[in-house]
């Protein structure tokens, strides 16, 4: 089963575990990002949660298009924080991205698998206007002006 642990250093060298928060059994981690004092975390059966790290709470998020959940990445526009959630290709389930309003702590809108090149999503980098998701076969390009997919760029754009 999955887990994370916080810890500081001591004077030693080593570290001092402070805390432990567990996960469902086969639960797999996917990514972690931590904004503040809040760890965001991407699991690839069993969703989003969010890990208050000040008053230990670990919380599922419900609301996703479904828990097969890979990269995260954060993007702060007009003083509003979304963060974007990479959405697994399975035997049962579709790639895409989906956004979540880390001020609602809501899942927004989706795209799945139409305007990504391939279904194994290996990461995220943001601009100000677009997504772009790094997959085994070219970068996907989710605009969020326009909230569609813009072309891939893959191996035949050169």
């Amino acid at each position: 089963t999955a887990g994370i642990l916080q810890g500081s250093f001591n004077s030693n060298g080593g570290i001092d575990w402070e805390r432990g928060w567990s996960f469902p059994f086969s639960t797999t981690i996917g990514d972690m990002l931590m904004d503040g004092a809040t760890i965001y975390i991407s699991t690839s059966r069993n969703g989003l949660y969010v890990l208050d790290t000040t008053t230990g709470t670990l919380q599922r998020q419900t609301g996703s298009i479904h828990d097969s959940l890979g990269g995260l990445d954060m993007h702060q526009a007009n003083g509003v924080s979304t963060l974007y959630v990479g959405l697994l290709g399975t035997f049962s389930t579709a790639a895409g991205v989906q956004s979540y309003d880390v001020a609602t702590q809501q899942f927004g809108s989706g795209q799945l698998l139409s305007g990504l090149p391939s279904d194994n999503i290996q990461g995220f980098a943001v601009s100000n206007d677009h997504v772009y998701v790094a997959t085994q076969n070219g970068i996907g390009r989710w605009n969020m002006s326009a909230n569609d997919w813009d072309n891939p760029l893959t191996t035949a754009d050169g």
